[in-house]
């Protein structure tokens, strides 16, 4: 079994799960996963995880995200994005650099965001997106979210270009609606690329096509630490280690607090844990074979 991080520049049109299907085909194993969805008409960093690998999703989708954006003011659309049905159009041609550069700064640090309405997350049980093509009426609940930066790169009416750096969860499709709504013009998201996705970039990303066989996969691999590695690490002896991928704490004076990589003396990865007062508490166990070459 193949075990490691996949970063896959995702194409157009492709959903996460296709791009998750197309994998597992090549690769020849079901143990594949993605580790933060991107929409269909969105492109750029898609994070897989493959075998072992796929414990460590839930760190890889609460890092920081980079998007580049491209959103068109004077419009609106049903999805926030340039699938739906357009609801109304306004004039753009006095929204100056200044109004924009204002009504940006609204939304950087802890804010309150209302996902569309047309979205994956849950309400009662169900999708959004569901309920809405149902043609039920709801709003959306709204969430806690960090937009670390938002950078205006371009304004060409209606045309605005924005670099977006934020937490997870963060909709970019509900950023261009309410920046739009503050301008008081509407907006729609109409491009958007994910350039980072925690420590990995858009350069380390395989593009699709490339994939063709199982050979392709593990040569696009990185190591399964990558997801942590601005975590500090710390190496255990062998009992140690032994009793850590058994799933009990150990002491170990390394005066590192908080949460910690953990390797065995052949240097590979066996657990992820919290240091408290001295004491190791593992709380995601690899054991033995989990190499920092993902094989």
């Amino acid at each position: 079994m193949i075990t490691g991080i996949l970063p896959v520049d995702k194409p157009l049109g492709w959903t996460s799960h296709d791009v998750v299907g197309r994998v597992r085909r090549v690769a020849g194993q079901k143990a594949v996963g993605h580790a933060g969805t991107l929409d269909p008409l969105a492109t750029g960093v898609l994070v897989l995880v493959l075998g072992k690998a796929t414990r460590l999703s839930n760190e890889l989708m609460g890092t920081t995200k980079v998007y580049c954006a491209e959103v068109v003011l004077g419009a609106s659309t049903a999805t926030d994005d340039a699938e739906g049905e357009m609801l109304r159009h306004v004039p753009v041609e006095g929204v100056s650099p200044e109004a924009i550069d204002a009504a940006v700064l609204r939304f950087v640090g802890e804010i309150e965001q209302v996902p569309p309405r047309y979205a994956a997350v849950r309400k009662g049980g169900e999708r959004l997106y569901v309920l809405a093509r149902r043609g039920e009426i709801f709003e959306p609940e709204p969430r806690r979210v960090v937009v670390e930066r938002i950078d205006v790169l371009s304004w060409e009416a209606p045309r605005l270009r924005l670099r977006v750096i934020c937490g997870a969860g963060t909709y970019i499709r509900s950023l261009a609606r309410d920046i739009g709504d503050v301008l008081d013009t509407g907006g729609y998201l109409h491009a958007l690329r994910r350039t980072g996705s925690g420590t990995i970039g858009l350069e380390e990303a395989m593009p699709l096509d490339g994939l063709r066989d199982r050979d392709d996969v593990e040569r696009a691999l990185l190591p399964p630490d990558r997801a942590v590695i601005d975590w500090p690490a710390l190496l255990l002896d062998g009992p140690e280690a032994a009793l850590i991928v058994t799933g009990r704490p150990i002491e170990h004076q390394s005066g590192a607090e908080g949460s910690v990589r953990l390797y065995g003396s052949s240097g590979d990865l066996v657990a992820l844990g919290r240091v408290v007062s001295g004491q190791i508490q593992p709380y995601r166990v690899f054991g033995e074979g989990t190499s920092a070459d993902g094989r």
